[in-house]
């Protein structure tokens, strides 16, 4: 099963995944890349969907971005 990574430091808060079966090497190649601008944001993680928040210079505003 699949956990989630819904706010800071994971689901117990503690900083450790209780995924299992990852892989030793990483992929060739990114899944997905964004550009979400400046920012210091982690990311949250539930079901299939990842949340992050970003800043756009250009426009003088915050944006969240949602991968899915």
């Amino acid at each position: 099963p699949t956990s989630s990574w819904p706010h800071w430091l994971g689901e117990a808060r503690d900083g450790v995944s209780r995924e299992t079966a990852w892989a030793s090497k990483g992929a060739e190649t990114p899944s997905w890349s964004l550009d979400v601008g400046l920012g210091y944001s982690n990311v949250s993680i539930v079901g299939e969907r990842l949340y992050t928040f970003g800043h756009d210079e250009e426009k003088k505003e915050d944006r969240l971005a949602e991968i899915r």
